[in-house]
């Protein structure tokens, strides 16, 4: 099967479950409508992205078994987001966190083969398949009920979903556009900041959490927030400078830009909040339902198809 065909029926399988979640973005359940759109759609149409011709023995096989596993892991984490947090919750998660190991391990075996001699765009999604597993360890977490250092419920699970799109599309996309750009040292500098930015703004929230200065929070979150959005301002000015490419990958790629862009300027000013007195409205709620739902669903569903247009005639 192909992985199209997997993101068409779990395009279907994800409008079930949002109309049995009975959700809006501004509800808590709206984290988890997110996840499974990544785990049902985007996953499976990046995966044919980050698939290298060149792989062969265990690598295209580890590669093989994530693809084929893909569309029933995601089906049981459906299941899952779909029940309280437990031990049933945990198992059905388990499948995908396995795909999201796979994935990874995909990524760091490459490293080891290639090492540093990689060239930008691969080594960045090589990156990305890495921090794919870091969602699908707080996806278990999540499942589980766990609170670690006293997380709440809601922060686990946009962690999970943080590590599934922008830690896993977001360096994808930085390294395609950066290709794009091979002889543009900003666009290298973008895809640096978003690789070192996704762990940095984790670790700024945890030393928040453990009582430390918000300021290494804020420091991360608009770090992150430049690199990406060079990506952004990178991803707009390819869509309008490339006349030779299909209408329907430059609109694609511009509305990517577009959305990625204002959902970093939202993420900036969440970062800074403990400073600007006039951003007191501006907390987890609206983060989930604008940034959220800019970053899976404008962000990731246009630069994932629209990346898939590029590169359909271009050997991987």
């Amino acid at each position: 099967m192909k992985n199209s065909t997997r993101a068409l029926i779990g395009f279907v399988a994800w409008l079930a479950f949002v109309a049995s979640a009975r959700t809006w973005p501004s509800g808590e359940a709206w984290t988890h409508v997110l996840l499974t759109f990544a785990a049902l759609i985007l996953v499976p149409l990046a995966l044919d992205l980050v698939t290298e011709r060149r792989d062969s023995g265990q690598i295209a096989r580890t590669m093989s078994w994530a693809s084929t596993l893909q569309l029933p892991a995601a089906a049981c984490l459906a299941l899952a987001c779909g029940l309280q947090p437990g031990l049933v919750a945990l198992a059905l998660a388990l499948p995908w966190a396995t795909v999201t190991a796979l994935l990874a391990s995909v990524g760091l075996a490459r490293l080891a083969r290639d090492t540093w001699a990689r060239p930008i765009d691969r080594l960045s999604a090589d990156v990305g398949m890495g921090y794919l597993v870091i969602g699908g360890v707080w996806l278990l977490v999540d499942r589980a009920g766990l609170h670690p250092l006293r997380f709440a419920a809601p922060v686990v699970a946009l962690t999970a979903v943080h590590f599934h799109t922008a830690g896993f599309l977001l360096p994808l996309f930085a390294g395609r556009v950066a290709r794009a750009n091979s002889d543009s040292r900003l666009a290298a500098r973008g895809v640096v900041g978003v690789i070192l930015g996704v762990p940095a703004v984790a670790l700024g929230i945890t030393l928040s959490q453990l009582g430390w200065t918000s300021a290494v929070e804020a420091a991360a979150g608009c770090g992150l927030a430049l690199a990406a959005a060079i990506v952004a301002v990178l991803h707009i000015r390819w869509a309008l400078d490339r006349a030779d490419q299909e209408p329907a990958a430059r609109g694609l790629i511009f509305v990517c830009g577009v959305c990625l862009f204002f959902a970093m300027v939202l993420a900036a000013c969440y970062a800074v909040r403990p400073y600007m007195a006039a951003l007191p409205w501006l907390g987890l709620p609206q983060m989930r339902a604008i940034h959220g739902t800019l970053n899976a669903i404008g962000v990731g569903a246009s630069g994932v198809v629209g990346w898939r247009f590029v590169e359909q005639k271009r050997p991987i």
